[in-house]
Parts: C-alpha cells; sequence; structure tokens
C-alpha cells in the first residue's frame, strides 16, 4: 500500500467517526453545531490540507492527484466546509504568488486557522459575482477574477459585512464579493486558466464521492428493505438498476483519472478535459441521483434523508465554474482548433 492509500485510509476512519449522518444532519438543520468549523481545523491539524503544496512550502507534494482524492472522500461523506476553495488556493497560490505572499498565506490555510473563497463561477451572470467557500473578516484568503487576471486579496477586518447567501446545499456557502477587499497582488498570466482548472477537477472529485456514497447508501437499503418476504435488492430489475448506476460511477472514476493527468503534464488538453470532467461527471452525478431517490422509494423524497442532502450537494457541483453546456462548447471548440491545426485529436489526450 503505497502513501496516498494510508492516507486515504486514515481520512476515511476519521471521517466515519466525526461526520456520520447525525452530525451532519444536526449541522445542516442549524442546531449550533461547528461541524464545517471543527472537520476544517482537525484537518489542518492531521495534514490534509497540506496534501498537495510541496515540501518547500510545508505540505505532503502529493499535487492535484493528492487533493482530488481527499475532495473525493470528503464528498463522499458530505463534509461541510470550505475544502474546496481552501485546496484551490493552496494550489494557485504556491504556484502563481510571490514567494513573500505565499509564505505570509500557506501556512494558514494548510493549518485549518484559514479560511477561503474562490468565485462560484467564471461565467458572467447571475452567479459570476458570488464566491463559494467562507469569508471570516480579516482571515479569508480570496481570489477574485479581474478584467483579465486574477487577484489575490484577503478580507478586511472592517467595513460592511459581507452578505451570505441562501443556498440549497447547506453543507456549502455562497457569498457576495466583499466591497472592501485588501489587495495582495495581482497573480500573471495562466492564473486565470490554473484556478478554472483546479477548481473544475476538485469539483469533479467531490461530486464523484458524492456518487459514491449515495451509491453505497442506496445499497444498503435495498438490502434492508424487505416486500413480499424477500429483500428488494434480490429483485433482477432492481440488480440490473444498480448495475447500470455502478458502471456510471466506473466511468467518471476513469474520466477525472484522464483529467487529472492531463492537468499532471501541463498540455493544451489540462484545461480541456477537467472542463468535460466536471460537466460529464457532475451530470451523470445528477441521473444517480435522481434514480437512488426513486430507488428509496417515498422515503427518499423526504426533505430531511440523506437522499436529499447528496442530491442538493451535486446539484450545486453542477452549477459551479461554468454552466455544463459552456464547458461542453469549449471543448468542442478545442476540438475543432486542434483539427484545424492539423493535429490528431488524439494528441489531446496525452
Amino acid at each position: 500500500m503505497d502513501d496516498l492509500e494510508i492516507l486515504k485510509a486514515s481520512i476515511q476512519q476519521v471521517l466515519a467517526q466525526d461526520c456520520d449522518a447525525r452530525s451532519l444532519h444536526r449541522y445542516v438543520d442549524e442546531q449550533g453545531s461547528d461541524l464545517a468549523g471543527n472537520l476544517r481545523l482537525q484537518a489542518g491539524e492531521l495534514g490534509w490540507l497540506g496534501i498537495g503544496p510541496t515540501d518547500d512550502a510545508g505540505g505532503l507534494g502529493l499535487g492535484l492527484p493528492g487533493a482530488a482524492m481527499l475532495a473525493r472522500e470528503l464528498g463522499k461523506r458530505l463534509a461541510p466546509g470550505p475544502f474546496v476553495p481552501v485546496l484551490v488556493c493552496l494550489q494557485v497560490i504556491e504556484r502563481f504568488a510571490p514567494r513573500e505572499i505565499s509564505e505570509r498565506l500557506l501556512g494558514g490555510l494548510m493549518s485549518g486557522e484559514r479560511s477561503a473563497a474562490i468565485p462560484a463561477s467564471f461565467d458572467a451572470g447571475e452567479s459570476g459575482g458570488l464566491l463559494l467557500g467562507d469569508i471570516e473578516q480579516g482571515g479569508s484568503v480570496v481570489l477574485l477574477p479581474g478584467e483579465k487576471d486574477l487577484v489575490l486579496a484577503t478580507a478586511r477586518g472592517a467595513g460592511e459585512p459581507v452578505q451570505q447567501r441562501e443556498a440549497w446545499d447547506r453543507t456549502r456557502a455562497l457569498w457576495d464579493t466583499p466591497a472592501d477587499p485588501e489587495v495582495l497582488c495581482v497573480l500573471p498570466d495562466g492564473a486565470a486558466h490554473y484556478i478554472e482548472m483546479c477548481a473544475s477537477l476538485l469539483i469533479a472529485a467531490d461530486t464523484l464521492g458524492a456518487m459514491e456514497g449515495l451509491f453505497d447508501l442506496t445499497v444498503d437499503f435495498l438490502k434492508q428493505r424487505e416486500q413480499f418476504g424477500r429483500a428488494i435488492g434480490s429483485f433482477q430489475a432492481l440488480k440490473h438498476r444498480m448495475a447500470d448506476l455502478a458502471v456510471q460511477i466506473e466511468l467518471a472514476d476513469c474520466l477525472l483519472e484522464q483529467a487529472l493527468e492531463a492537468a499532471h503534464t501541463d498540455n493544451e488538453g489540462g484545461l480541456f478535459w477537467s472542463g468535460m470532467c466536471k460537466a460529464e461527471v457532475s451530470d451523470a452525478a445528477a441521473f444517480l441521483a435522481g434514480e437512488c431517490l426513486q430507488l428509496h422509494g417515498a422515503i427518499g423524497f423526504t426533505w430531511e434523508h440523506n437522499c436529499h442532502l447528496y442530491l442538493k450537494r451535486i446539484r450545486l457541483n453542477q452549477a459551479l465554474v461554468r454552466s455544463n453546456d459552456a464547458l461542453r462548447q469549449a471543448g468542442f471548440g478545442a476540438l475543432e482548433a486542434a483539427s484545424s491545426d492539423g493535429r490528431s485529436l488524439m494528441e489531446i489526450g496525452q
């Protein structure tokens, strides 16, 4: 077992104990639980948040594949909090920020003492000005899209409080852009594309984890629910439906692996594959969520049921980064450009 698998097993064990369904519902129902904050600090203490940054920055050096593994496990347990924004900020800051700023911010992000927020969408429009993550006055790291660049800032301690928006997924938070952020620097060329690639990959990983968690939940239900004296999971029709969903998960896993490989080699296909991965995985997850809701029967349509928590997580992920139609259109444009340049379309996957 390699280091990544050992770390993965440790993450699964901690989340099974500290982010169980009862704790999650208490948090979602706003019963005074600070599950998100406690998990973030615990993730920092255990070194999870430093999974991507290099050894020189004080991290584990596992890069985007490591960050994607963590996002996937957190998504599987529907762990609340700004984990994807923190992981994205760590990747972007280490790669593009000046050394003195990077040294100032990375430690707090990896320890869980600082939170972070990133654009919820890179499309202009209704969600174009919203941020995904947590904005704590005076502490949060914020990445803001400029005219053509990416701006690194922190939320100011004074001034007008930032407004949080209502979201159907209560495990994450959406915020208005701060009116008076403390701008630290404008990141160089390439940062705007890189943050979109990282966000697409980690949202896809979070979504794949949610697919796996909801699938496992449904399998357990089908084994326990009885009709005509038999567990309904033994019915042939339901076996076939579950087998089809298992195939969807396997295909999503392969697509995420391909997208991570493209991002690692830093070729022209990195942004293409990450966008297509986010679009395809989140749409497949939405289909799986609808199927699992039906397979649970009437109880699956209950607002308080875990199925709904997964459904809301997946539906928000569909809307993040860019609309899936826009991502596919961009992908078609990349294929057309490659063909016009006389390149083999297979090169995009290499």
